[in-house]
């Protein structure tokens, strides 16, 4: 049995976004279902055409300054029509015959092809609207079919997309990203990129998208976009998100172009894509992977690179090259990425790390840096370790800002409790000896939050004496 795939008109009337192009087309599709095609035809281009000019009205007010030059000359022609100016007709007629190249050359609403249709419309709706336009006494009749496809076209190519195509929503999107109000995580990126842009997004746009912002991420091709670079990966990811099967064809396409002849700092740029997707790493050329490679194995620590190369930690080709590289670094290198980077990987040595300090505001530089933002990423053995470690280091349990470090911890590591309990019980055991229980050394806080969780009975009260007879 053959499956129709044709679109059905009462949905496509609800994909129209401007509300009075859809009363037009709406109209069109009417006369439509009434065999009346020739009206259909002109209410189409009607709808065409007021949608082209509504669309430029909106970049107008956005302040477009093509947009505003356009809607000056047009209103200028309005105004001139309504006071009686003979001329004015005709220059508003020039306006609308031109209104498919100004919607393709000057505003990219369409492509070579959309223009194409909607061309084909036109010379249509003039066929039966003119009938001077024919040399045979019978005017021009179209058939059905042909009256639905271009209901269709103009829907699809035009009717349906907001005013940012092409070039122009590529410099919105760059206006988008360069804003404070710019979101700042993946899904509120993802959602906004979604309702603003990729929704209705054209193929041309989607396919434009990805290697505009992998120059920018790569090649740093906009200046002002420099220092914005996770807004560019997190748009970039929306993409994905939204067009996956585009994405990964413009990706594997794009991403070995765009690195071929890329020096070693761009290369260091390109590990930042590993965070966002693994596949990058299978994407890029066999030479790149080795360039790549040997800047891991080579690696030597640097402050304006180190948070891009630290993505190598992503691929497992590179993970453990990086990892004796970081391991041949000084403590205070070590620190600073420990510091900035929030990884299971680091955790074996940061504990160590905060262990071994000799002095109290190193001790509290690490605990808050490095100690507390690895909390979720501890093991049972890692809370044991620096709690055996704080028993006997005075530059870490005589530090003033330990007794609040160590309560955050005990609740960090709520789901370990079972299986630290002795070890938390010894600590405070040790911190009590000598101490009243409020001094701040006798970590009060942390023995209230240990109550609370059953892991410290509080001392039992004096009995009181039997009263005298």
């Amino acid at each position: 049995m053959f499956e129709s795939n044709l679109v059905d008109l009462d949905e496509l009337v609800l994909m129209v976004r401007d509300r009075s192009s859809r009363a037009y087309v709406g109209e069109a599709i009417n006369t439509y279902k009434s065999r009346a095609y020739r009206s259909a035809l002109l209410s189409t281009w009607i709808a065409v055409a007021c949608d082209i000019i509504s669309k430029i009205r909106e970049l107008d007010v956005q302040g477009d300054p093509a947009a505003g030059a356009f809607v000056a000359v047009l209103d200028n022609a309005v105004d001139a029509n309504e006071r009686g100016d003979t001329k004015a007709v005709q220059r508003l007629l020039a306006i609308e015959n031109e209104l498919l190249n100004t919607a393709l050359k000057d505003f990219e609403f369409l492509s070579a092809q959309e223009h194409e249709d909607l061309s084909r419309l036109k010379s249509d709706r003039h066929l039966c609207a003119h009938p001077a336009f024919t040399r045979d006494v019978t005017l021009f009749q179209p058939t059905a079919e042909l009256v639905r496809a271009h209901i269709v076209h103009a829907v699809l190519h035009l009717l349906r997309h907001p005013p940012v195509q092409g070039r122009h929503a590529l410099k919105r999107l760059k206006h988008d990203m360069l804003q404070p109000s710019f979101p700042s995580t993946q899904k509120t990126v993802s959602d906004f990129l979604e309702y603003r842009y990729l929704n209705h997004a054209k193929l041309a746009l989607v396919e434009s998208l990805v290697p505009v912002l992998l120059k920018a991420l790569i090649k740093q091709s906009d200046a002002e976009l420099i220092s914005k670079e996770d807004r560019v990966l997190m748009c970039l990811v929306a993409v994905g998100l939204r067009h996956a099967s585009i994405y990964e064809r413009k990706m594997a396409e794009q991403l070995p172009h765009l690195t071929d002849l890329s020096s070693d700092p761009e290369l260091k740029r390109v590990f930042r894509l590993f965070k966002a997707d693994k596949r990058c790493w299978g994407w890029l050329s066999p030479v790149n992977r080795d360039r790549i490679t040997k800047i891991t194995a080579e690696y030597t620590y640097d402050a304006n690179d180190i948070d891009n190369v630290l993505h190598a930690l992503e691929i497992d080709d590179l993970k453990p090259l990086l990892l004796a590289r970081i391991a041949s670094f000084d403590v205070a290198d070590k620190e600073e990425i420990f510091s900035r980077q929030h990884r299971p990987e680091f955790v074996d040595e940061a504990v160590p790390m905060y262990a071994d300090v000799n002095n109290f505001r190193r001790s509290e530089r690490i605990a808050q840096r490095i100690i507390l933002p690895k909390c979720s990423m501890f093991k049972a053995a890692h809370v044991r370790s620096i709690l055996r470690a704080a028993e006997t280091n005075v530059d870490i349990n005589q530090a003033a800002g330990s007794p609040a470090f160590f309560k955050e911890m005990f609740e960090r590591t709520r789901d370990l409790h079972s299986e630290t309990r002795d070890a938390w019980q010894g600590f405070i055991a040790k911190m009590l000896e000598g101490k009243k229980p409020g001094d701040w050394y006798a970590y009060p806080d942390l023995r209230i939050a240990m109550e609370a969780a059953g892991m410290w009975l509080p001392p039992a009260a004096p009995a009181t004496p039997p009263a005298t007879p």
